[in-house]
Parts: C-alpha cells; structure tokens; sequence
C-alpha cells in the first residue's frame, strides 16, 4: 500500500510517500515542488492526507460526559460553537478523541474555515487521489514521534509554526505561533512564554520543520537545555534524515495515510461535521418555537392584566361620578381628582400653604421642638416642648400675627416629668382668605 501526505506552505508544496510491504512501513520519498509545478512520486498513492496549519483553526480541549462517538458527534459542535465570540460564517467542525475514561471523554474538537478545507483538499488533488481527510499540523507529527512520547514538540514552520505538548504519545495542548521561524530569537521567545502559559511537561523539547535551524536550536536551549531534533532512530527510513527534518508534516501525514483505521478530525471522504448540523437546527428551531410561545403567553398574561385594570378603573369611575356617563374612565377620574384639589385648596388653603404658613411664624433661633402637628379642617393643633415657658409665649404670639389664624391658645403648659423642659398643647383655627383679609 501506497500512502502520501501533502503540506502547503507559502508557494511550496512539500510531499511524503511512505510505502507498507509485508511488516514493514518505510517512507520512502520527500519531494519539494513550487505551485502549478508537477509533482514526481512513484506510483500511484492510495490514500493522502494533507495538512493545514493550527493558525487556520479555532481549537478547544474539552472534557465531556460521554464515551461513544455517535454522542460526540452530536455534542462537540454544539459545545464548541458556545465558546465561540461570534459566528465564524461557513465553517466546518471536527474532533478527535485524546483519551476515554469510564467517567467521560477528553476530546480536541477543532473548527475550521469551508474555504481552507477546500484549499488543502485541492493541493492533493495533484495527486491523482482525492485527499482522504485533513489533519492540523502539529497532530501529524503524532505519527512521527516515538510511540508513548510525552515532552514538547516545536514546528518550526515561516509564519505558521505552532508549539504542542504530549503526554504518553496524546496531544496535551497547542498553540499557534505568531513570530516568524526566520528569526530565531523572537521565535524563541514566544516559545518560551508559551510553553509557561500552556504549562510544558517535563520531557524533551524537539524541534522539527524546515526552519529548525542551529541558531534556533541554540535560542531555545536558554530556558530548555534538553532541546533537540526529532527523534527518528524508531522509523524506517529510505531516504535521507535531513529531508525528513524539512518536512516532517508532510512525512507524518504519508506514515498516518497507511494507518486507515486511525481516526481523522476532518474526514473529507466520509465527510465532516457541519457547523449548522441537522440536531443543531432542530434544537434552534426548538428554541425560536419556545421563545415565540413565551412571547405569546406573556402578551396573553398582559392583555388579561389590562383588562382587569381596566375593569377596575370603570368600576372606581362609576363610584366616584355616579352621575357621568363612563366614557374614558381614566381621563374622567383624572379630571374629577383635579377638580377635588383646587376645591379643597379654595376652602382650606391647601394643606401644604398651611404647613408653609406655620412654618414661616416660628422664628428663627427659637427652641421649640414639635413632637406634633394636626390639621383637621379648619382646626390647627401643635404639640410639642420649648426649653422655657417664654419660648412657648413667644410662639404663641407668632402664630396670633398670622392673618391667616384666629382663636390661637395654649393650653397644657407645664414642665415635663424630667424637669428639664416645657410641654405645651397649642390650638388655633386656620381662616379662608376673604375672613382673613377682612
């Protein structure tokens, strides 16, 4: 069996054939080409997989209650699109499982653009085979690296590297890096932030893709002094270690295209998981249908409430005006309570006038305390203390030069228990303003 894996990165095509005969698996060819160029590899391939870079995908390790596929398949997309910011348009989601435990399922799910599958699924058509499904960079290299290999793993790869941590030969966490693998310093910086930020394991660091150059090697041995090249004693080999170094992806991806049975994040031949699956229409349909039907039983509940409202202000309006047809019972009520307050504000002056007017006779500085002030119709009462009997006589003299008070008294006068104030009871008589002018 004939397997291959393509990468593309910037203008150039990288591709690995490995080959199976018998026992043993071999890669066997690493070819370079720009594109539009042809591709020269021996024979026939009957499976590819190509690659894409981790800075093209939106990823999250997620740990999930469930244990089969058929359920995951259902719930990754839905988890994942909830921890998304926004909608990211025309995308596609896949998931690959880390490890199964009788508790639940630890999975990488990944989204990926529609357009940047189409473009790794194009680069293998030069081929010949139809790409059997596409794989993150970084998770090709699972199929180079030895097998139960926990430590660090650093693509050294232009603009597109990325940096992965393993555990017992499981992906642990990625990212994506932004410097350029050209300028080894800055590169080797960012790793080394990284790897604090994702919390690296113990094991080895290894570096691998084409710009895995010395002057990087060196950079990184600053905080990591186990950095080194990729492994490569365990494999089978027909050509040249140093071609492989320069394109491990692509090479990981050949070995990965003869193990058929390994599950692929994005399966173009059987298809990937939409983002818009047919359970998450439903389950939106469900929502928009739940959503209306609440909207509907809250306009219901209003429209009920209103109705007693206005029944209630019907029967208040019929209550108060007996004798007025009930036309608009709110606006009729507002009109009659109107009506009441400038009468009663003609008869008695208005309460607030009244307490104005008290207010203004006592004069300033005089220690008087009112513990209490009533007015019933025309009758004014003030109860409180003073701290002499003077203070109650001069209060009592204020409130008799007011035009607007007759028949002002005092009554009740005495000290109070404590021996330390005066009580006194004040009543007078509030005058509308035509007595009062006269």
């Amino acid at each position: 069996m004939i397997g291959a894996g393509i990468e593309s990165v910037g203008g150039e095509r990288r591709v690995a054939v490995a080959v199976r005969r018998g026992g043993r698996t071999a890669l066997v060819r690493v070819t370079h080409a720009t594109h539009g160029a042809p591709i020269g590899i021996p024979g026939r391939p009957q499976r590819v997989l190509a690659a894409l870079p981790l800075a093209r995908t939106t990823h999250r390790m997620l740990e999930l209650p469930f244990t089969d596929d058929a359920t995951l398949a259902q719930v990754v997309p839905l988890e994942l699109r909830g921890q998304l910011p926004a909608d990211p348009g025309a995308a596609r989601i896949g998931f690959q499982v880390i490890e199964r435990t009788h508790a639940g399922t630890r999975v990488l799910a990944l989204l990926v653009r529609e357009h940047d599958l189409d473009a790794a699924a194009a680069a293998a058509a030069a081929l010949g085979t139809p790409a059997a499904g596409v794989v993150p960079a970084p998770l090709a290299l699972g199929w180079l690296l030895p097998a139960g290999f926990s430590g660090t793993v650093v693509l050294a790869c232009g603009t597109e590297s990325s940096v992965s941590v393993w555990e017992a030969g499981r992906p642990r966490a990625l990212r994506a890096l932004a410097a350029d693998a050209r300028h080894a310093a800055a590169l080797a910086d960012e790793i080394g932030w990284s790897l604090q930020a994702i919390g690296a394991g113990d094991g080895p660091l290894v570096i691998a893709g084409a710009d895995a150059s010395p002057a990087l090697l060196q950079q990184c041995r600053r905080f990591d002094a186990t950095a080194g090249a990729l492994p490569l004693d365990h494999l089978a080999l027909d050509v040249d270690r140093a071609e492989i170094l320069a394109a491990p992806v692509a090479c990981g991806l050949a070995l990965g295209a003869l193990d058929v049975h390994a599950p692929l994040p994005f399966p173009l031949a059987a298809g990937t998981t939409p983002l818009w699956t047919p359970r998450v229409r439903r389950l939106v349909m469900a929502a928009m249908v739940l959503a209306a039907f609440d909207v509907g039983v809250a306009k219901l509940a209003l429209a009920r409430r209103a109705a007693r409202v206005e029944a209630a202000l019907v029967a208040e309006a019929r209550r108060a005006l007996p004798n007025e047809p009930i036309v608009a019972p709110r606006a009729q009520l507002e009109a009659a309570a109107r009506s009441a307050r400038h009468d009663g504000a003609a008869a008695y002056g208005g309460a607030l006038a009244r307490l104005r007017e008290v207010s203004e006779r006592i004069p300033d500085g005089l220690a008087v305390d009112l513990t209490r002030l009533s007015l019933d119709g025309e009758r004014l009462q003030l109860t409180g203390t003073a701290d002499t009997f003077e203070a109650v006589d001069v209060l009592r003299r204020s409130l008799t030069a007011s035009p607007r008070l007759r028949d002002v008294a005092t009554d009740e006068v005495r000290t109070t228990v404590d021996g330390k104030r005066v009580g006194f009871h004040v009543r007078a008589r509030w005058v509308a303003a035509g007595e009062a002018s006269s």
